[in-house]
């Protein structure tokens, strides 16, 4: 099955959306779930929370094939579920891809046992906010006709994220809303105990100094009180702003990701459609990237990557689109930009700094890049842009790398 890059947007904002709708982290994943299935097939989606005091929830549970008992799941431990999937997802805490084949195969081996259905894939993905694990989200299929791609694979991450972050300002939500609760009611019985102390005060005039002493301190309490509630919701501002952020920007180089350039190459269809409107769009893949990571490790690729987004960002103009759509893939985008020849001048402008030495821990590191560029001036062009741009970066390589090749209609 394939997943839709601007249906994908588009739902993933209905996903935050709903943080502002749901009353409990219940009808939140009912909602989640709902949104799922109009993205992919989600017919069987599964919610595993770790609580604070070591016991495993399970708030959501939808499966097609095996009725689930949702109390005898209460009080489990993860040393519970050794033999399970799920004990898999949790102590991994990386994406999991399992086929039926591979789960037999564990199975076999006595890693794992399942005494339901086995589904024909298996899909688990870490649910991780501000560095702490909250759980994991599961999705299987039974139906041989029904597979996840790797696209759809890498888009689930994305909204994993989303559904982590999400759950964690719920969190907060609850107990804001909760705190809010106790203080109404904190509220009321002042509020009652002031009218009761206004009957006291009339009937024994005596007391009257130390009745509004009581009431100036339970005033001041309630001041306090609504100090930190405005606090907390200066505090769930900040996390909304934050979830935002981090589900349109790459978590290594906080360049755009592939999220955000869908969303503005939407933008820029829009402009196309309103008149004249051209943008190209270059597909920068470096050469010699592995060996970095081979030879030197990912720390020493992690730095380089983070140092060619520093020198594209620098290199660019500051309306100029810089986003990092994968592993060591770089994508610009230009917009009123005169004449070919000037992109091509840009082009040679970035490989050239790119293929200035790199240090890392006083070993000099030496990559290239192949650049790949489609140019669009109509909705048709700016659908195929991004596909376009990246045959003609496999193009540049197969010519010898290091160098700019167009894709010509």
């Amino acid at each position: 099955m394939h997943i839709d890059d601007r249906e994908f947007i588009l739902h993933t904002s209905e996903i935050v959306a709903c943080l502002t709708k749901c009353q409990n982290t219940k009808e939140l994943l009912e909602r989640v779930h709902a949104i799922l299935r109009k993205i992919t097939y989600a017919e069987n989606f599964c919610v595993v929370l770790l609580g604070d005091d070591g016991y495993l929830r399970f708030p959501y549970v939808a499966d097609t094939e095996n009725r689930v008992d949702l109390q005898s799941l209460d009080h489990l431990t993860v040393d519970d579920i050794h033999s399970n999937l799920i004990f898999y997802a949790l102590t991994s805490n990386i994406v999991c891809n399992y086929s039926k084949e591979m789960i037999e195969h564990l199975q076999a081996e006595s890693l794992v046992k399942v005494e339901s259905k086995i589904p024909e894939q298996w899909l688990s993905f870490p649910l991780v906010a501000d560095e702490h694990s909250l759980g994991a989200i599961i999705l299987q299929t039974y139906d041989p006709d029904i597979t996840y791609s790797d696209h759809d694979i890498e888009l689930l991450v994305m909204i994993s994220h989303v559904i982590s972050n999400s759950l964690n300002v719920f969190s907060y939500q609850e107990q804001l809303f909760y705190a809010n609760k106790s203080l109404k009611a904190y509220q009321s019985n002042l509020e009652n105990l002031i009218e009761i102390k206004t009957e006291t005060l009339e009937q024994k005039t005596l007391n009257l100094e130390m009745e509004v002493t009581e009431r100036k301190k339970l005033q001041k309490e309630l001041e306090l009180n609504v100090l930190d509630l405005e606090q907390e919701i200066i505090k769930n501002k900040e996390l909304g702003n934050k979830l935002e952020h981090q589900a349109t920007h790459d978590y290594l180089t906080d360049l755009a990701n592939r999220q955000y350039l869908n969303g503005y190459l939407a933008r820029c269809g829009a402009k196309m459609a309103r008149g004249k409107f051209t943008i190209y769009l270059l597909f920068i893949d470096l050469d010699g990237f592995k060996h970095i990571n081979d030879n030197y490790g990912h720390a020493a690729g992690d730095a380089v990557l983070i140092e060619v987004s520093n020198r594209l960002t620098k290199l660019m103009r500051g309306y100029d689109i810089v986003a990092r759509i994968g592993g060591d893939e770089f994508v610009v985008v230009l917009e009123l930009v005169d004449s070919d020849e000037l992109v091509e001048n840009i082009g040679e402008r970035i490989i050239t700094e790119i293929s200035r030495d790199y240090m890392f821990e006083d070993q000099k590191l030496t990559i290239g890049a192949s650049i790949g560029v489609a140019r669009a001036e109509t909705k048709e062009q700016l659908d195929m842009v991004i596909l376009n741009a990246d045959h003609a970066m496999y193009a540049a390589k197969s010519e010898g790398k290091g160098r700019v090749c167009w894709h010509r209609e």
